[in-house]
């Protein structure tokens, strides 16, 4: 009978890896937007708005994507990064499949359509306590337009 463990103990790695971080700035950011939109609609002009929001995601997903590249050993050269901040999701689509080839990529898609699912629901649960509370009247209400 032979042992077949490994005789080195591999290292576990830190379950707050940048990725992940960058997951949860990525559930910050849509619940700042999403106050934004209901709090402060009267004094934003919603294409300022929609700009604003827009780069903001395109930061995160370049800072995703900065962080999936060095994980991986590969470089993510300047005009990735300023396909990811203006062209956003299309980059990041082009991204998947580079790094990961067509299988893989499309399971990469599909984890984050779950996971933009997962924050709108987060973040519509979120909005709407608040909104219930605002209703009740204990002192911040959103603003009229």
């Amino acid at each position: 009978m032979t042992n077949d463990l490994p005789t080195e103990i591999s290292e576990k790695r830190p379950f707050l890896t940048r990725k992940r971080m960058m997951l949860f700035a990525f559930l910050v950011w849509t619940f700042l937007s999403g106050f934004e939109s209901v709090f402060l609609r009267s004094y934003i002009s919603p294409a300022i708005a929609f700009l604003v929001t827009g780069i903001g995601y395109g930061i995160l997903l370049l800072g995703w994507c900065m962080a999936d590249s060095e994980e991986r050993g590969e470089e993510l050269g300047g005009g990735w990064k300023f396909m990811l901040v203006f062209l956003g999701l299309f980059a990041f689509i082009a991204y998947l499949f580079k790094t990961r080839g067509f299988s893989r990529g499309l399971l990469s898609i599909l984890y984050s359509i779950a996971f933009a699912i997962g924050i709108f629901v987060i973040n519509t649960v979120i909005l709407t306590m608040i909104l219930m509370v605002a209703e009740m009247g204990f002192g911040f209400a959103p603003i009229p337009k």
